[in-house]
């Protein structure tokens, strides 16, 4: 699907597909430079109008959108939203000018994973290479979720199937309990939250 892949294989030796939302010519081809230079770049397209950025992010398989904060046809807090709200996965970095420092706050608040001074513009080597690792392990993390949430929907499925009584408790409150064991302490409703030890002869508890 476009806009859905990763163009790298592993961390630090990536080159990225990128749309870069700015109006001016000179600042692209700085930018679209010093990204060739360190070899991260991949592919870029310039865009400046939401028509544009729309159907780049249609046509185009990016990795990344870097965008200037102030914009003459919309605006760079506009470009951003409208990159979330369809690849709420893809990380933004702002470049701009002077930015104060309530207006920087807000912007990562709006949703740029970073954002680079043009006057500092060589720290968007590092600023890419730190956002695609966030990526990367944020990709891992859901990886690891759902390989755990399949082992979890296994383990219950052989649970419920079993011809033996299963509980599994903390500090003696019931946390699961496969339907055997309502059978057996006849709690047709279940008793998940219960004590244990009420279910339990005196002399065992």
């Amino acid at each position: 699907m476009p806009g859905k892949g990763l163009g790298y294989s592993k961390i630090g030796m990536a080159k990225y597909n990128i749309i870069y939302i700015e109006d001016n010519p000179t600042d692209y081809e700085m930018v679209k430079a010093i990204l060739e230079e360190k070899d991260l770049l991949k592919e870029m397209v310039r865009v400046e109008k939401k028509e544009e950025l729309i159907k780049a992010m249609d046509s185009f398989v990016f990795d990344i959108v870097l965008t200037d904060y102030s914009l003459p046809v919309f605006h760079g807090l506009e470009a951003m939203r409208i990159v979330i709200e369809k690849f709420p996965e893809k990380p933004i970095i702002m470049i701009t000018g002077n930015l104060p420092d309530e207006i920087a706050v807000d912007v990562i608040k709006q949703g740029a994973w970073d954002y680079v001074l043009k006057e500092n513009v060589y720290r968007l080597v590092p600023s890419i290479k730190a956002v695609m690792e966030r990526v990367q392990m944020i990709k891992e993390k859901a990886q690891t979720l759902e390989a755990l949430k399949e082992q979890e929907e296994n383990y219950r499925i052989l649970a419920e199937s079993s011809p033996y009584g299963i509980v599994v408790h903390s500090k003696g409150k019931v946390l699961y309990h496969n339907k055997k064991a309502a059978e057996i302490f006849e709690e047709g409703d279940g008793f998940l939250g219960i004590d244990l030890a009420e279910y339990l002869h005196p002399e065992y508890k």
